[in-house]
């Protein structure tokens, strides 16, 4: 019980460190909510802990409720590891909760490859949709653009200026 609430606790307050140790407490005692791998694979991952980031997916996979996560994580560990993450991406195509999330992550992994016309192509259709969900991956391309100083790119990725983020970065 007290490893649960220190689990509430840490979480609210950001203490992702505690928060770890709580879910490894409770994953000793047979306790482990579905989510709660995505706090070790994130304290792993910011660590540089690529192992125990890895065994952090194979958890959330063995848990199913944030399974369609695993493509998305394992992707940006590859990419973390200095390889190409995205042929993972593609078991994202498998899943429709994982599809949803699919766009966002081919920008946001061309973006980090640098391969700014394959990001260009990927948010062209995007920016025409102007969908507020997507303001901030189209904001994270605006920031990618202006910081090699192609200004007139990143004034179109955020031409219709939707939503209050969108708005708030380009005032």
């Amino acid at each position: 019980m007290l490893a649960g609430k220190a689990y509430v606790s840490a979480i609210e307050t950001g203490d992702f460190d505690l928060a770890a140790k709580a879910v490894r407490v409770l994953q000793l005692r047979g306790k482990a909510e579905p989510e709660m791998p995505l706090v070790l694979y994130a304290v792993a991952f910011a660590q540089r802990d690529w192992n125990g980031a890895d065994l952090a997916t194979v958890e959330l996979e063995a848990l199913e409720n944030f399974a369609f996560l695993q493509p998305y994580l394992g992707a940006w560990l590859e990419t973390a590891r200095g390889r190409d993450g995205t042929a993972i991406l593609a078991q994202a195509r498998s899943n429709a909760t994982s599809r949803y999330y699919l766009e966002e992550h081919l920008i946001l992994h061309s973006l980090v490859r640098r391969r700014e016309n394959e990001a260009l192509a990927l948010l062209a259709a995007l920016v025409e949709r102007n969908e507020a969900r997507m303001a901030p991956v189209r904001i994270i391309a605006a920031r990618h653009f202006w910081a090699r100083n192609e200004t007139a790119t990143a004034r179109e990725i955020l031409k219709f200026q939707s939503t209050a983020p969108e708005q708030n970065y380009i005032s």
